[in-house]
C-alpha cells in the first residue's frame, strides 16, 4: 500500500481556461472558478474538485500514470523564471533578493500577485481506455503532442485490472496544468508536489542516464527520429538528465562501453560508464548485444551490472526484448511505453547467460538459434528490404527445403532442491558429468533456447518463459514424425504461441546444456552469427537490472 503524507491545508487552484466550459463547472466573467486536488487513499487516485463544492469530480488522475511534478514562477516582470522540477522545494528563506519567488504580500484572489505566480504542472500519460477514448483529433496520441496541456478532463476512471490491461491501448501524452491561487505561505504547495509524488512513487534521484541510439535500426533514421520525438521528450519531463551516442560505425557502442566518448561524440560528456546509473540502447536488439558485449569487456563488469539499469527502446525490426519487458510490465509495446516504464524508474533482475564457443565467451539476454530458425533469422538478411515479410518468405524456403541437423546434444534439468545453483561448465574439449546431465543425439529441425516469451514483437515462440525463471527453455523439434504441413502449421502458430499444441513442439527447461554440431551450421545468439561449431552456455540468475513493472 502506497503511504502518502497528504496536505491538511488543501492549495486553491484556478481551473484551467480550456476545463471552464465543462458541464461540471460554470464559468463567471471576472472571477475564475478555483478548484483542488484531493487524495482517495483507497483507490490511489487524485481527485480535482470545486473549491466551491467538493462533491463536484472535474477530473481524476491516476498516480501510477504520473511521471513528474514541476513547479514553476512566472514572472510579470523580465524576471527569469524559476522552476523546480523534482518536489524539491522552494521557500522564502533561499535568497533574501530573489524576486523568483512568490510575493510576500498578502494573498489576492487575482491570476498574479505583484511579481509572479506558481504554475503546477503534472506530467501524466494513461493507457488509452476502450471505453472513454481520448479525443483522437486533440493531437495527443502517443507519436505526437508531447507536450500538450489540459486536453478534455477525465470526471469518471477505472483502473484497469490484471485480466484487462491488453484491451487498453498504448499511451498517450494527458498532461495537467494549473495556474496556483497566491499566497505567502508556498509550505502547502511544497507538500502538495511532495504527496503527488509519493502518491505516484517517484525516485528522488535518478542519477544520470547515457542512451545509445542505432541509427540504422529500423531504417532511414527511423532510430534517432524516434529518440528526438519521444524519448528525450520523456526523459526531460522527467527531469533524468541524460548524454547521447549516436552509433556511427560498427561496434561503436561496443567501445563505448568499455571507456569514455570521443571528440567527435557531440552530445557525449565522455564519462565512463561507471559514472551512470542508467543505460538506454535505442535500436533493435542487436544493439543491446553490442553494449552488453562491451560491459563484458570491462574488469568491473559485474560491479556495472549490479548497478546500472537497463532500458530498452524498441525501435528496430525484431525488438524481442522491449517486447517482453512490455508484456511482463502489462503495459503495450511501443517507444512511448517503453520511455515510461523508464520514466517511472522501477526495475526488477532478468537472466542473463554466458556462452562459450572455442575461442570466444559471450552474455546473452534473449534467445540462441539454431538449425532451421538460425537459417530463417541470419539467411534471410540478403531480403532485409522487405523488412519482417524476409521472415515469412525465407521460412517457406526453410519448409519445402525441410533440412534436417545432426547434433549431439547435452543439458543440465534444473535443481528441484537449489533452483539458483550456479552451473560449473567443463571446457568445451572435456566431458560433461554423467550423474546429472541428459545427452541425446538425433536429426534436428530447430533448436530454439529462450530467456524470454517474445524473440520479436510478433514471435511469441516461447510461452512458458518468465524473465527471471533462472532457466533455459528451449524449444526443440526433431525431424522424425514432423511433416512439412506439421512444420509449416508450427512455424505460423509460433506468432500467437499456438505451436505449443502440437506434440512435435519439446519445451526442455535447463540451467546450462551444450550444442555439438555434426556438419556446419548457423549459431545465432540474440539475432547476431557468433562463432560455428560446438557451443555451451549456462544462465546467470537475475544478473541484470531493466526497467521494467
Amino acid at each position: 500500500m502506497v503511504k502518502v503524507d497528504w496536505p491538511e491545508t488543501a492549495v486553491p487552484l484556478f481551473l484551467p481556461q480550456e476545463w471552464q466550459t465543462t458541464k461540471n463547472q460554470l464559468a463567471v466573467p471576472g472571477d475564475p472558478p478555483k478548484c483542488v486536488y484531493k487524495y482517495d487513499d483507497k483507490e490511489n487516485l487524485l481527485k480535482l474538485v470545486s473549491l466551491d463544492d467538493p462533491e463536484v469530480v472535474i477530473d481524476i488522475l491516476d498516480p501510477e500514470d504520473v511521471i513528474n511534478v514541476a513547479v514553476e514562477i512566472n514572472m510579470t516582470n523580465d524576471m527569469d523564471p524559476r522552476v523546480t522540477t523534482t518536489g524539491t522545494t522552494f521557500t522564502t528563506d533561499n535568497d533574501k533578493e530573489d524576486t523568483g519567488r512568490p510575493s510576500n504580500a498578502p494573498p489576492t484572489d487575482t491570476l498574479s500577485d505583484t511579481q509572479g505566480h506558481a504554475i503546477l504542472t503534472i506530467y501524466s500519460y494513461p493507457r488509452e481506455d476502450p471505453n472513454n477514448p481520448p479525443d483522437k483529433g486533440s493531437s495527443i496520441l502517443r507519436w505526437c503532442g508531447m507536450g500538450k496541456i489540459n486536453p478534455k478532463p477525465r470526471p469518471t476512471y477505472q483502473r484497469p485490472g490484471e485480466q484487462e490491461w491488453e484491451k487498453w491501448g498504448h499511451r498517450y501524452a494527458f498532461h495537467r496544468r494549473f495556474t496556483v491561487v497566491p499566497s505567502e505561505d508556498v509550505g502547502p504547495l511544497n507538500q502538495l508536489v511532495k504527496a503527488i509524488r509519493q502518491a505516484a512513487e517517484l525516485l528522488q534521484d535518478r542519477g544520470r542516464a547515457l542512451v545509445v541510439v542505432n541509427p540504422f535500426a529500423g531504417g532511414q533514421n527511423k532510430a534517432e527520429g524516434l529518440y528526438h520525438d519521444i524519448v528525450s521528450v520523456v526523459l526531460e519531463q522527467a527531469n533524468v538528465e541524460h548524454d547521447l551516442v549516436v552509433t556511427k560505425y560498427a561496434l561503436h557502442a561496443k567501445e563505448r562501453m568499455m571507456k569514455g566518448g570521443g571528440k567527435d561524440d557531440d552530445d557525449d560528456e565522455g564519462r565512463d560508464l561507471a559514472e551512470y546509473t542508467a543505460l538506454i540502447p535505442v535500436g533493435g536488439d542487436g544493439i543491446v548485444f553490442e553494449c552488453l558485449q562491451g560491459i563484458k569487456a570491462r574488469d568491473d563488469a559485474l560491479e556495472i551490472l549490479q548497478k546500472l539499469n537497463v532500458g530498452i527502446i524498441g525501435a528496430g525490426t525484431s525488438n524481442g526484448m522491449a517486447k517482453s519487458i512490455a508484456v511482463t510490465s502489462h503495459q503495450q509495446s511501443s517507444v512511448l511505453d517503453a520511455s515510461f516504464l523508464i520514466a517511472k524508474g522501477c526495475t526488477r533482475r532478468t537472466d542473463l547467460s554466458e556462452y562459450r564457443t572455442a575461442n570466444q565467451s559471450y552474455w546473452s539476454f534473449l534467445t540462441f538459434s539454431w538449425a532451421m530458425m538460425a537459417s530463417i533469422d541470419i539467411d534471410s538478411e540478403c531480403l532485409r528490404a522487405l523488412g519482417t515479410f524476409r521472415f515469412d518468405l525465407w521460412g517457406a524456403w526453410c519448409v519445402v527445403g525441410m533440412k534436417s541437423y545432426k547434433a549431439k546434444f547435452s543439458y543440465l534439468p534444473p535443481d528441484k532442491d537449489d533452483n539458483k545453483a550456479d552451473p560449473t561448465l567443463p571446457a568445451l574439449t572435456e566431458e560433461l558429468p554423467a550423474s546429472k546431465w541428459v545427452t541425446e543425439e538425433d536429426d534436428f529441425l530447430l533448436l530454439w533456447t529462450s530467456h524470454v516469451a517474445y524473440g520479436g514483437e510478433k514471435v511469441y515462440h516461447c510461452p512458458p518463459s518468465r524473465l527471471d525463471d533462472e532457466v533455459f527453455h528451449i524449444l526443440v523439434i526433431r525431424k522424425k514424425n514432423t511433416s512439412r504441413l506439421a512444420m509449416a502449421q508450427m512455424l505460423i502458430g509460433i506468432e500467437d504461441g499456438s505451436h505449443v499444441k502440437f506434440p512435435q513442439a519439446e519445451f526442455i527447461p535447463c540451467t546450462a546444456f551444450r550444442l555439438e554440431p555434426a556438419t556446419s551450421s548457423i549459431n545465432d545468439l540474440d539475432g547476431e552469427v557468433v562463432e560455428s561449431g560446438p557451443i555451451q552456455a549456462k544462465v546467470m540468475p537475475g544478473a541484470m537490472k531493466v526497467f521494467c513493472k
